[in-house]
């Protein structure tokens, strides 16, 4: 197998660290703040990044409202994404602008 067959693609990559949030949301005992803890340790710039991804879940999520895809199980999220997303895409004609953050 050559190195370019071992490197994971990004999507396998993004798969494996949407895994790993999975498997430490998946414990009762998990706590919240130690991951914001976490990430608020890293560089700005990274930041910057993981608060694009999370805009983008957000969107994602609201959308998944408006269709209707989501139970009881996660209804609560989906339930307030598209709050989130009401409130924010009022402040502009572009219905995104803010989850493209820019990276510096």
């Amino acid at each position: 197998m050559s190195d370019n067959q071992k490197q994971l693609t990004d999507e396998q990559k993004a798969m494996k660290v949407a895994d790993e949030l999975g498997k430490f949301v998946n414990n009762f005992t998990h706590d919240p703040e130690l991951f914001v803890k976490g990430v608020l340790r890293q560089h700005r710039t990274l930041q910057q990044g993981i608060g694009r991804m999370v805009f983008k879940l957000i969107i994602a999520w609201a959308q998944e409202c408006e269709k209707g895809y989501y139970d009881g199980r996660n209804e609560a999220t989906v339930k307030r994404c598209k709050e989130i997303c009401t409130l924010m895409n009022a402040q502009s004609e572009d219905q995104e602008y803010w989850a493209n953050t820019p990276m510096i």
